[in-house]
């Protein structure tokens, strides 16, 4: 089964002004795919395609990691690869709590690195928002990204990490919670 480890959005409050940029983006009449509200999260780490084995020794993993609870705030957004080639339209954090972040990023990859499984892309804060399926209207794109550079979108305290099975359907992809670890008060 395709998983990742993840770490999901979790303030009311944020995730409506992350939808109602949502609403922005299509707006531009850019083709783009949103990210359901719902599914809106960090990717700390995607492992990929692995079997029932590797998953119960993931899950092993990730109990033992005790990290703190995060809090951030979702600021800024930009594109990958870059904003005048946008493929995929994310939401960054603060200096902060992406600093927090990245440090828990790096204690889940300490704790699977012996199951070598994943990819192996640095980590970069950010929420995936939209994805680009074609250059259609992407001069109104880069500007609604440009005018949001620094935009704060509320802030989050971020309590779990969870490995999430993800089942890729024609409408999008459907996420099941496999494991959740909580982070420490």
């Amino acid at each position: 089964m395709r998983v990742f480890i993840a770490v999901d959005l979790e303030n009311k409050d944020a995730l409506a002004k992350l939808t109602a940029l949502q609403r922005a983006i299509v707006e531009t009449g850019a083709d783009v795919k949103l990210v359901e509200p719902q599914n809106l999260h960090f990717t700390l780490k995607f492992l990929g395609e692995v079997d029932a084995n590797l998953i119960l020794k993931v899950k092993e993993a990730l109990s033992e990691i005790d990290a703190p609870q995060i809090k951030v705030v979702y600021q800024g957004v930009g594109a990958f690869p870059s904003i005048w080639r946008p493929n995929v339209l994310w939401v960054g954090s603060d200096r902060e709590g992406g600093a927090l972040l990245s440090n828990l990023a790096e204690i889940v990859e300490s704790k699977i690195a012996h199951l070598k499984v994943g990819d192996h892309k640095p980590f970069t804060p950010h929420l995936t928002v939209a994805r680009v399926k074609s250059g259609r209207n992407k001069e109104a794109l880069i500007k609604l990204i440009n005018s949001n550079l620094d935009t704060v979108f509320g802030e989050d305290l971020l309590t779990q990490i969870k490995l999430k099975k993800s089942d890729l359907t024609p409408k999008g992809p459907i996420y099941t919670d496999l494991y959740v670890k909580n982070l420490v008060g």
